[in-house]
């Protein structure tokens, strides 16, 4: 790439000077519009006892810039057309400059044009992630207006909160978190005549990491939101575990409520997203993540009759179309890498571009061009197709983004009592846009010891503790379409239980053993539902809670 100096001087050899004698030369700076995107690292998934890699849904690890100057030279070339073929106007790039040389009203007219295009990519967008205490009684919908909001927040009890100012199409981080190392198993080595035992350190976490992608819309003032999140909370201390072998170190034992997931929804402008996660202590904590988005800047005015730029990401973007695995269901060694298999998107950036050529007819074939970048569509025209392209993507947006709220549950019904009262032993609600898949957990989890594994050498022995993860509440998965008056749900859903480990000596030279009843069950759902109407799952996992047992229904609800 030429250094700045030597392509003035070559912009300056090669220009031609107006009959006017009105010649101009002029240096932008644009690394704000076409700025290296920060690498975010994903949200942790399906557990906070470990540090694991957990799956990037949003896609929020790639690190290109999102509007490369490359691509916005030829954008101002092709709106410039006539001026570059007649030679009284150059544009090129030097690194993050744009350099204009030419007549001073044409360079000047590019200038304007290059304000309007950084207005329209670089509206400012507020965005706050606060964890609250669940409100009593049944959580609102997935989805907040400013007014439903502001009510929501006068008597709620903040936890967590981190705010931002970021823009449409790129994602942004929110992350307040803390990670405490602790010992969670023991390495026993043993030669021919002795034996030592280690610790293994792990660390768990506790607080927040939210990763949010922001994309306004082509329609009024609304914002589709997408959010991947990893939240935990420690539920008293720590304990101290022996392992019940002489020489060996006790474990620590921490409790976590720990909530993950990935979900999407359409909200006014002022409005939030809103994940509650609630029930029986046995199986998780009570909280409420609420992502609220706000644009107080308007949206910038289309003064030009040739070109418009129109954010499309919302309907092409690639987050949130992978299909991830549910944790384990029974107590584990190691935590498992997270399986995840894509799924189908709503529309790729080459087809929505080829469907509006299509479209336009004869129209799209003299002064037409249209390109994507950094989920923004460029366009350049005429007086007449700009104005039809943006009557397309607002008919698009209207009838493929619309969100839906999903409300699962688990009741609790003591087997004891043939008409006793039911209780909640879950409640999960999110919302979830069509086409994108939503993954919401609430989860109690923590570590026991599973088993004690000999270690025999010619004249020694040992037990080495085998540590396991304990899982216990709900996960859940959908994608949803419109068909008709209704909905099509897949659904695809586990709930888990276990009773606290009893630790009893097993071995007579010693060792210790945190044995535990862990009772799983899988849901399903493929088909229509109808507005308001419990999808019924039948029975779920038969439930030991403070020594009472408990038979569990479970059912779902869709909303809209």
């Amino acid at each position: 790439m030429l250094s700045v100096p030597t392509a003035l001087t070559l912009f300056a050899a090669g220009l031609q000077t107006p009959q006017d004698g009105r010649a101009a030369l002029e240096v932008l700076p644009v690394p704000h519009v076409s700025g290296q995107n920060q690498a975010i690292a994903p949200p942790q998934w399906s557990t906070m006892l470990q540090v694991v890699d957990g799956p990037d849904l949003l896609l929020a690890s790639n690190s290109d810039r999102q509007f490369p100057i490359d691509g916005g030279v030829e954008f101002l070339r092709t709106l410039f057309a006539h001026d570059v073929e007649n030679d009284t106007l150059h544009i090129d790039a030097v690194n993050d400059n744009l350099v204009l040389s030419g007549d001073s009203t044409i360079v000047g007219q590019v200038r304007e044009r290059v304000k309007e295009i950084a207005d329209a990519l670089l509206r400012p967008l507020e965005i706050e992630a606060t964890v609250w205490e669940a409100p009593a009684g049944d959580a609102p919908g997935g989805v907040l207006d400013p007014r439903e909001f502001a009510e929501f927040t006068k008597n709620a009890k903040a936890l967590w909160r981190a705010r931002t100012i970021a823009r449409s199409g790129r994602p942004v981080l929110l992350d307040g978190q803390r990670w405490t190392p602790y010992v969670r198993d023991i390495d026993v080595e043993v030669a021919q005549k002795a034996t030592a035992s280690q610790p293994t350190l792990a660390s768990f976490g506790e607080g927040g990491r939210v990763v949010v992608l922001p994309h306004l819309l082509v329609s009024g003032d609304d914002v589709v939101v997408m959010t991947q999140f990893g939240l935990a909370q420690r539920r008293g201390a720590v304990r101290r575990q022996p392992t019940g072998v002489a020489g060996q170190p006790d474990l620590e034992v921490p409790t976590l409520e720990t909530t993950f997931g990935a979900c999407s929804g359409r909200i006014r402008n002022g409005g939030a997203l809103a994940i509650t996660e609630t029930g029986d202590d046995s199986s998780g904590g009570r909280t409420m993540l609420t992502i609220r988005v706000a644009a107080r800047t308007p949206p910038a005015a289309r003064t030009g009759a040739r070109f418009g730029i129109f954010p499309c990401g919302a309907l092409t973007c690639s987050a949130l179309t992978q299909r991830v695995s549910p944790p384990p269901t029974r107590p584990t060694e190691d935590e498992p890498g997270v399986e995840e298999e894509e799924g189908p998107g709503i529309l790729t950036p080459e087809a929505l571009q080829d469907w509006i050529r299509a479209s336009l007819g004869a129209d799209a074939e003299t002064t037409f061009s249209i390109h994507e970048s950094g989920h923004h569509l460029f366009v350049s025209g005429n007086e007449r197709t700009i104005p039809m392209v943006e009557t397309l993507l607002r008919g698009l947006e209207e009838r493929l983004l619309q969100t839906v709220s999903v409300r699962t549950t688990g009741s609790l019904v003591p087997v004891d009592a043939d008409n006793g009262p039911a209780r909640r032993l879950h409640e999960i609600v999110f919302p979830s846009l069509h086409g994108r898949m939503g993954t919401v957990a609430r989860l109690l989890e923590t570590n026991t010891i599973a088993g004690q594994a000999a270690e025999i050498a010619q004249e020694a022995t040992n037990h080495n503790p085998v540590v396991a993860t304990l899982r216990a509440g709900t996960w859940i998965r959908v994608r949803t379409a419109a068909v008709g008056t209704g909905e099509h749900l897949e659904l695809l859903g586990q709930c888990m239980h276990f009773v606290p480990p009893q630790v009893q000596q097993t071995l007579p030279q010693g060792g210790l053993l945190g044995l535990t009843a862990t009772a799983t069950s899988r849901f399903a759902h493929d088909g229509a539902v109808a507005k308001g109407q419990a999808v019924e799952h039948g029975d779920g996992p038969l439930v030991t809670i403070d020594g009472r047992t408990f038979r569990t229904t479970l059912a779902t609800v869709v909303s809209w």
